[in-house]
């Protein structure tokens, strides 16, 4: 097995932005960017804040980026949002322990 190459499935999902623009699409590739584009992913992350602030896995994958980039009071401070916004007590339950973890 070969390694992933997540530059081209960067690329990939470019281009399906070409097609399909959506908030959710922008969402996932902002998900998959490497370690050393992460403040491009956050600066994107702030630019789909208004439209997905409701939406919680928005929240959560917010959360591991900042938490990648050494910012461990806003990963907690999404985790919390991301909290809130679920309605599943199994789901509150594991994205506390991520908050807790962070710590």
């Amino acid at each position: 097995m070969g390694t992933t190459d997540w530059r081209q499935i960067v690329l990939l999902y470019d281009r399906l932005l070409a097609f399909q623009p959506t908030v959710l699409v922008r969402l996932n590739r902002c998900a998959l960017v490497e370690a050393e584009a992460l403040r491009a992913a956050l600066a994107e992350f702030d630019a789909l804040s208004d439209e997905l602030d409701g939406y919680r896995p928005f929240h959560a994958a917010r959360a591991e980026v900042l938490r990648l980039c050494g910012n461990v009071d806003g990963a907690s401070a999404a985790l919390c949002s991301a909290i809130e916004l679920s309605r599943s007590l199994d789901e509150q339950r594991w994205l506390a322990a991520r908050r807790g973890a962070l710590f």
